[in-house]
């Protein structure tokens, strides 16, 4: 099994390659119902092997999160509680548990609302769920400051827990005892009321916008979010509509190819004294060439240090436009870009900027950067960055975090 990214200037995917599974009846089960908490999916056989295309648009991975965040109490219960939950809602739809797989990099949380968390069903070959649980105990293990006696000391007894055959739920009431949490006797399987998941309803084709059911009191204000999200994205589905028939249609010689949809660029004016409207959370779509072309030069020589490749020992970002941005120094062996200014080192202030947007990491061989799979996006040198794959960075390459450039110097 293998898993890779591929992204387009307004979707990002997740795929997973490999060994196809029997699922029986289930195939039905996802064609005919929207499942909460699943990703949608899209699957096609490729060169003897099945090939599963995930939508990741707007999400971040576990992962991601744990290392943007650190392991927290919070976090280890969100996640669990999450998990809990999403095995629960699976049950009533006669999903096997054993196919859908666990790991930190395909359990995945809504940026725009944390409480969402998306689960992958997996029709490939995959480790059984007891590996996978364990995996993911180990990898709490590893990532959690170990100067934090409870937390560590959580993990290392949840880790020891999924030594033996373990339930989801057996994990989560082990962290809500240590959360300072009462657990009510009788309701193991049953997700409370008051926990934060929202359930997103997907299924195994990326379906079509269903109308609004009724809502309680609670999920009003989750209802305006979606409402409004669906009002927004209709301006850009004619592109959408065009993206989804190339990922169904297109395949040539064994393998489906992803080109750059279109060359559009919207630029939105900024006439000082007027007030904007608030687009938060919008797809805007714009050709990086024409603003690369827009941008302005370097005002000031930089001190060369050596050929190509090579840069000075506190390597920099230096801002290159006429807007309000800053130059950055990288002083961290991770440095993280972003809108928000938790957890971020460099705080961008362009409304298509995500907020968590991409990372630069400092290693012995040099400075890499990565795309957190932000919305619209991060360039080097005019080339689209995939999700999750390091790319090495060279003196005075040329980096576009959506429309905001920057020189590596």
């Amino acid at each position: 099994m293998n898993i890779s990214y591929q992204r387009s200037p307004l979707k990002g995917y997740m795929v997973i390659r490999g060994e196809e599974k029997d699922i029986g009846y289930q195939e039905q089960m996802l064609q005919e119902h929207a499942i909460p908490f699943l990703l949608p999916f899209y699957a096609m056989a490729v060169n003897l092997e099945l090939e599963v295309w995930y939508d990741i648009t707007g999400k971040r991975s576990l992962r991601d999160m744990i290392t943007q965040e650190g392991v927290t109490m919070e976090n280890v219960k969100h996640v669990l509680e999450g998990l809990t939950q999403a095995f629960y809602q699976f049950q009533q739809y006669l999903i096997c548990q054993e196919d859908v797989y666990v790991d930190p990099d395909t359990v995945y949380f809504d940026r725009n609302d944390p409480g969402q968390i998306s689960l992958c069903f997996c029709p490939v070959v995959h480790p059984d769920l007891q590996e996978q649980l364990l995996h993911l105990m180990e990898f709490f293990v590893e990532q959690v400051d170990h100067s934090q006696q409870k937390i560590t000391q959580l993990c290392y007894e949840l880790y020891e827990i999924a030594r033996d055959p373990v339930s989801m739920e057996q994990l989560a009431e082990k962290v809500r005892k240590s959360y300072g949490m009462d657990v009510e006797s009788g309701e193991e399987n049953i997700p409370s009321e008051n926990r934060s998941i929202v359930i997103r309803e997907s299924n195994m084709k990326i379906p079509k916008p269903k109308e609004e059911e009724e809502k309680t009191p609670q999920e009003e204000d989750a209802g305006e979010y979606e409402l409004e999200k669906t009002e927004k994205m209709e301006k850009s589905s004619r592109l959408h509509k065009k993206w989804q028939d190339l990922m169904a249609g297109a395949k040539k010689e064994g393998c489906v190819k992803f080109p750059l949809l279109a060359k559009l660029f919207r630029k939105r004016s900024r006439k000082s004294g007027e007030e904007e409207e608030n687009l938060e959370g919008e797809d805007f779509i714009f050709d990086p060439q024409m603003v690369l072309q827009q941008k302005t030069q370097l005002l000031h020589p930089v001190e060369e240090s050596g050929a190509r490749g090579e840069h000075p020992q506190q390597a920099k970002l230096v801002y290159d436009g006429n807007g309000t941005e800053s130059s950055y120094v990288l002083n961290k062996s991770h440095f993280s870009i972003g809108s928000m200014e938790a957890g971020n080192d460099a705080i961008l202030h362009s409304d298509v900027v995500s907020r968590h947007h991409a990372r630069i990491t400092k290693q012995e061989e040099g400075y890499f950067l990565e795309d957190l799979n932000s919305t619209n996006g991060t360039y080097l040198n005019g080339d689209l960055v995939p999700y999750n794959v390091k790319v090495p960075l060279h003196s005075m390459d040329q980096i576009l975090f959506a429309d905001v450039a920057y020189h590596f110097v």
